[in-house]
């Protein structure tokens, strides 16, 4: 999705992260210079609704895959990182 930016979000070669956001009316979080935007509200659609996660697989420390799914009613704390 291309979208020009107004002049007012503009300076130099930087431009206002939090004022963009605001004009897409999406929510916005940084946190030690990384910004993150939320996902467009098409893409979430009966995941945002329902309150449920959407099932994903990934590696365990042991390098044994494991799906969210396992953890049916169970709390599960999801930290992400890259390095990019």
């Amino acid at each position: 999705m291309c979208i020009p930016l107004a002049k007012n979000l503009k300076s130099g070669k930087w431009f206002n992260l939090s004022g963009f956001a605001r004009k897409l009316s999406e929510t916005v979080v940084t946190d030690s210079g990384v910004w993150s935007f939320g996902e467009i509200p098409v893409i979430r659609g009966s995941f945002y609704n329902s309150r449920i996660a959407p099932d994903f697989a990934a590696p365990d420390r042991k390098g044994r895959v494991v799906h969210l799914s396992d953890f049916r009613g169970k709390k599960v704390l999801v930290v992400t990182w890259a390095s990019w």
